[in-house]
């Protein structure tokens, strides 16, 4: 065989065969509408035009492929069989996507007449067979009717009646949208501008714990402790108008805390004035979270009161149906202006706030019942105060012992002032009734008051601590909550004439409600000159101090050392022939030719000085003069004189 020739084209399509429709009138005329779209377009004179240039186009052609026939065989080949191969391979992708298709058409035209008739089970393919099944796709013919004229146009008309009431429906749809939208911004706009006025007046306002999309307000007291810390907590959720609405418990009608002051008959004489109550109906968001918060504390500091008083029971505190009776003496020169004849202890309570509280009527001793609610309060600010350094603070090393630092008390601080005061006022009475006694006596007692220098130069203790970082209301409430100390100096040398030595008798009084006193302490400290009088110990190094527990103590001691003094120091030097006996306030006169000795005694009890006489001549027969701060008409040295005249 001969090599084919590689610049002979080859044809892929079978020889054309003649069509034997390419000259029916259907296909001249599919062909006229191809070519001039339509047959009225059709004239002879432009079918001959169109013959004409048609052959002079061809002839050009045939001229133009002679002129060049050389050329082109001439011309490499290589381009032109790649071209080859690359439509063949079109060619077949194109077949291959034919087959597909027209196997895919029968597929669906064989599951379609399947289910009517067996002649599509024969033509579809096992995979469809196989995935669809026989017969799951079927077809119904339906008979074409005849349109009603009045039928359309009545079905015309229903369709444009139901399409205007689809436009109305979407436009009330659109109406509601925009009038919830308007109200929903109204709402969140009011919802807002009340948080944000809460806000900026210093209330915490944070999320809810495991509810990010709420809000809450922080009224409480963060260093309270847990069961009042949680429930210092609202949530603000707002209602259909976008106003915030509390919780219940916030609504509820607020609690505070009651002091009354009583007498030893159990007669109020007076009552704590309670925060001013309004209707909660009429108050605003600001005033509820106020009213919430003020409600929390008073409970806070009524439950921290009740723990403190079980303790206390020792101190003339008790408890009675939920009530704290706290016992308190106040003299009669007592520093807190109440009637000091009826004072004698006060009651705490908690109570609700109503209008009636608010229409008791005034007491004359309203104002120290006010004094003490006050007192309570702070405190309880100064305890919350105290565990916020604490918890904000450097922590205490680790170590194996636990380390429990209990907080500041609160009810103990006032009892220890009513104590303090009470010392005080029963110290100054007494000096007072002893220098009376004294003058009407004949003898001139000099004594000066001394108060705790904390409390004298308060102004100049907190100005001290400027630089502190605690505030001047904490450095004052800590002063005040620590012991308290109050002394009276006696000048006993001023008894005699033209004494120039330190004799002077130093009272002190020391008072506290817990550690390491628990209650009010006493110190009679003498100096090294007055020692030496009253025939204790020499210690010229320093003064002797004596410590006693009781207030009968002190005065015991304190009139002992008086009358000794006034023995030692007064009367026996200035007469003759009477000597003292050591260590106490007696002295005996011998008188010659007498075998019995005169004795007098010196005795200071309860403020009054009296001169106890047994003579020599009727020791069975005593005599007592007693100076109690009455006008006398005689004094001391000459009642003196007169029972020594008496005796020679």
């Amino acid at each position: 065989m001969g090599t084919i020739n590689p610049n002979l084209p080859l044809a892929l399509r079978a020889w054309p065969t003649e069509d034997k429709d390419a000259n029916s009138i259907q296909t001249l005329i599919s062909r006229i509408s191809q070519q001039h779209r339509h047959a009225r377009h059709v004239t002879e004179k432009g079918l001959l035009e169109e013959i004409a240039n048609k052959t002079a186009n061809n002839n050009e052609e045939e001229e133009v492929s002679e002129d060049d026939g050389v050329e082109t065989l001439t011309e490499p080949t290589t381009k032109n069989l790649e071209e080859l191969y690359k439509d063949k391979s079109e060619l077949f992708q194109y077949c291959l996507t034919a087959r597909e298709h027209a196997a895919y058409a029968l597929d669906l035209i064989s599951l379609l007449i399947s289910k009517k008739s067996k002649t599509g089970e024969q033509t579809v393919s096992p995979a469809l067979k196989e995935a669809a099944g026989l017969g799951t796709l079927g077809y119904d013919k339906w008979q074409n009717t005849q349109t009603n004229p009045q039928t359309q146009e009545l079905e015309d008309l229903i369709a444009t009646g139901q399409r205007a009431k689809s436009l109305n429906t979407a436009a009330d749809t659109l109406l509601k949208a925009a009038t919830r939208l308007e109200k929903e911004v109204r709402r969140e706009t009011t919802y807002w501008e009340e948080i944000l006025s809460i806000s900026e007046k210093g209330w915490s306002v944070r999320r809810v714990p495991r509810q990010r999309l709420t809000l809450g307000v922080q009224y409480g007291f963060l260093e309270a402790i847990n069961q009042f810390r949680s429930r210092g907590f609202a949530v603000l959720r707002s209602n259909e108008s976008g106003n915030i609405e509390l919780d219940q418990g916030m609504l509820q009608k607020p609690k505070g805390l009651r002091i009354r002051v009583t007498t030893s008959d159990g007669k109020v004489v007076g009552t704590s004035k309670p925060p001013l109550v309004s209707n909660m109906a009429e108050l605003s968001l600001e005033d509820h979270i106020h009213k919430a918060r003020d409600s929390i504390f008073e409970e806070e500091l009524f439950h921290e009161l009740m723990l403190e008083a079980r303790v206390l029971t020792g101190y003339h505190v008790n408890l009675r149906e939920q009530t704290i009776h706290a016992n308190i003496a106040l003299s009669e020169a007592s520093a807190l202006k109440a009637d000091p004849s009826l004072v004698s202890g006060f009651l705490i309570d908690l109570v609700t706030l109503d209008e009636d509280l608010m229409q008791t009527k005034k007491r004359p001793s309203d104002n120290l019942a006010q004094k003490i609610a006050l007192a309570l309060r702070v405190l309880l600010c100064y305890n919350h105060r105290w565990r916020l350094r604490k918890r904000s603070g450097i922590p205490p090393p680790l170590s194996d012992k636990p380390q429990n630092t209990p907080a500041p008390p609160i009810l103990r601080p006032v009892l220890s002032y009513f104590h303090y005061t009470s010392a005080v006022s029963n110290l100054r009475d007494y000096v007072h009734k002893v220098s009376k006694s004294l003058r009407s006596a004949g003898l001139e007692l000099e004594y000066s008051l001394k108060q705790d220098t904390n409390l004298s130069n308060l102004s100049k203790t907190i100005a001290s601590n400027a630089n502190d970082t605690r505030s001047e209301v904490e450095n004052l409430t800590s002063i005040l909550i620590n012991p308290l100390q109050y002394s009276i100096t006696l000048d006993l040398g001023s008894l005699k004439v033209n004494n120039t030595s330190d004799q002077a008798l130093v009272i002190e009084s020391l008072g506290q409600l817990y550690p390491p006193i628990w209650g009010t302490q006493y110190a009679v400290i003498v100096t090294p000159a007055l020692s030496s009088i009253l025939g204790y110990e020499n210690n010229r190094s320093g003064s002797v101090r004596y410590e006693l527990t009781s207030f009968s103590k002190a005065i015991t001691h304190i009139d002992h050392m008086l009358a000794v003094f006034i023995a030692h120091a007064i009367i026996a030097p200035d007469f003759e022939g009477v000597r003292e006996i050591d260590k106490s306030a007696e002295l005996i006169k011998t008188t010659s030719g007498v075998k019995q000795s005169s004795r007098f005694r010196i005795n200071v009890k309860n403020g009054s000085l009296s001169l106890y006489w047994r003579r020599a001549s009727a020791l069975k027969h005593p005599e007592e003069i007693i100076w109690d701060g009455e006008r006398a008409e005689k004094g001391l040295k000459e009642v003196m004189e007169e029972m020594l005249m008496k005796e020679e």
